[in-house]
């Protein structure tokens, strides 16, 4: 598909089927295994990229929508209302006009709560960008009263998702989830995001994030230096991601948990070797991220348990495990890796079905925040 397959054909509805609505859905975040390196033009993907959905950690997103001569929009995060993300929100929705008929006539007040905890205040999530665009697709079917076939609603959700966060693209679906261009998958697209699937291997396993920093403040010329040196490793980055999803496929078909450790490992570092060779003074890591790699590695070593790590530009960890080994695991990381978390902090999840949308008389949710602590 093309970029024109989405556009709205506006002549076809001459009145909207109702004047105002709601309508709810539940996103989830996801996990980057094989890391997406850099962008073009409207977010596209130098390299492809193949990600885990997860299950606990989401974004519930209401829209209440109206039929206006004053169009406009009002965002509120867990109950309070947000001006600086309301900007930043209105200028995305302003650019996603020419792929929805109603949308320019549209008073939109938007709901949004995060089952986990927001490390940025001015940072839009994957999941809230993911929910958002899902509700603009429902709202769409609504006033005109065309409802999509199922795939070219998810594909129409994942690339307006990517419109607004390159990664929400691929939280558009469960499971293992593949965005850019592969060879070999010709459903594969820049555009937006394809379920792999069904694959058990990737959907079996549980996720483990070890909060050991909540601190989100990017290092400005640390990030600058990664921008120009990415220029002079970018073709072969992008010849390597390729490689190890190819790769990557080719484990799970052999079902062999130590040869993904190894590979999910050491796709994660690539980054973090970059930038410990770099002659600008910065780092992602904080103390506590390599005690746990570290004790993570020791204890695989000693155990035979096949579970590994994954870790972004950020302090904080991924651990990723088969369920068969979830006792284990789960002992494993209260006796030995909390000490090393801030406040003992750490999310509980697993790989899960992907976006669900609400009962249209739903409540604010007043979930439970899935941080775990030491008992």
């Amino acid at each position: 598909m093309i970029s024109k397959d989405f556009l709205s054909n506006k002549s076809k509805f001459s009145q909207p089927q109702r004047k105002k609505g709601s309508v709810t859905w539940r996103c989830p975040s996801n996990i980057e295994l094989i890391k997406y390196w850099g962008k073009y033009e409207e977010l596209l993907p130098y390299n492809p990229s193949l990600s885990l959905t997860l299950t606990n950690a989401y974004t519930e997103t209401k829209i209440d929508y109206t039929i206006s001569d004053k169009p406009s929009v009002k965002y509120i995060l867990d109950g309070i209302y947000k001006p600086e993300m309301t900007q930043l929100i209105t200028s995305y929705i302003n650019k996603l006009n020419p792929y929805f008929s109603y949308l320019p006539v549209l008073k939109l007040v938007i709901h949004s709560y995060n089952s986990f905890p927001q490390l940025s205040g001015t940072i839009i999530s994957s999941s809230e960008v993911g929910s958002l665009a899902l509700c603009l697709c429902t709202i769409e079917e609504e006033l005109t009263g065309q409802k999509a076939e199922s795939e070219f609603f998810f594909r129409k959700a994942s690339f307006i998702a990517r419109l607004g966060s390159g990664c929400a693209a691929r939280s558009i679906y469960g499971g293992s989830v593949l965005w850019g261009t592969l060879p070999k998958i010709n459903e594969s697209s820049e555009l937006y995001g394809i379920h792999l699937g069904p694959l058990p291997f990737l959907e079996d396993l549980n996720v483990a994030t070890m909060i050991v920093s909540s601190s989100n403040e990017p290092d400005t010329p640390l990030f600058r230096y990664i921008k120009l040196q990415f220029y002079n490793v970018a073709s072969c980055r992008y010849e390597h991601a390729t490689m190890h999803i190819l790769r990557l496929l080719d484990i799970i078909k052999r079902k062999d948990y130590f040869a993904f450790c190894e590979l999910v490992e050491a796709e994660a570092l690539i980054l973090h070797r970059m930038v410990l060779s770099s002659s600008v003074y910065g780092i992602f890591f904080h103390p506590e991220t390599l005690n746990i790699i570290s004790k993570v590695r020791s204890f695989r070593k000693k155990s035979g348990i096949p579970f590994c790590f994954t870790i972004d530009a950020a302090p904080n960890i991924h651990i990723l495990y088969p369920n068969q080994f979830r006792e284990i695991v789960i002992n494993f990381i209260r006796d030995t890796l909390l000490p090393n978390c801030e406040s003992q902090q750490w999310l509980d999840d697993k790989v899960g079905i992907g976006p669900v949308i609400i009962d249209k008389n739903f409540n604010y949710c007043d979930d439970q925040i899935i941080l775990q602590d030491n008992f």
